[in-house]
């Protein structure tokens, strides 16, 4: 996974990358459940007027994701957990039948189990899955 230093600073760039970036930084500790559940999550975005209209747009957003920060180093490490986020991105690109009933009933927002951002106060619970607490 090495780039070179030009292309490091703008990785990732695909819909399939950024998505799988997403999954992966989001949820690498997380059940395959997780996983899909990070995943709704960044494609209910896109499909919001709340939100950009383009994965990487949503991934990239300024204070959206913890993980992506601009000039700070953020490729997958551990190969097996990068492998199943990019398994699950691809059904999501693809628009394959068993990601098409959204479990997360609409879900736009989710934090960890420990914080307790304030902006909770003002979404409507959806569940728990793992370590992450699901909004809409």
């Amino acid at each position: 996974m090495l780039l070179a230093p030009a292309l490091a600073a703008e990785w990732p760039v695909t819909p399939q990358d950024c998505l799988a970036a997403n999954i992966y930084h989001e949820a690498r500790g997380e059940s395959l459940a997780g996983h899909y559940l990070v995943g709704y999550v960044t494609m209910n975005r896109v499909k919001s007027a709340r939100f950009p209209n383009t994965i990487c747009a949503v991934v990239k957003q300024s204070k959206q994701f913890s993980w992506f920060k601009r000039g700070v180093s953020r490729f997958p490490k551990n190969v097996e957990s990068w492998k199943r986020a990019c398994s699950v991105a691809t059904k999501f690109i693809l628009n394959m039948p068993s990601i098409r009933v959204d479990i997360t009933e609409g879900a736009l927002y989710y934090h960890a189990i420990y914080v307790k951002p304030v902006w909770r106060l003002r979404k409507t619970y959806i569940g728990r899955i793992g370590d992450h607490l699901y909004y809409r």
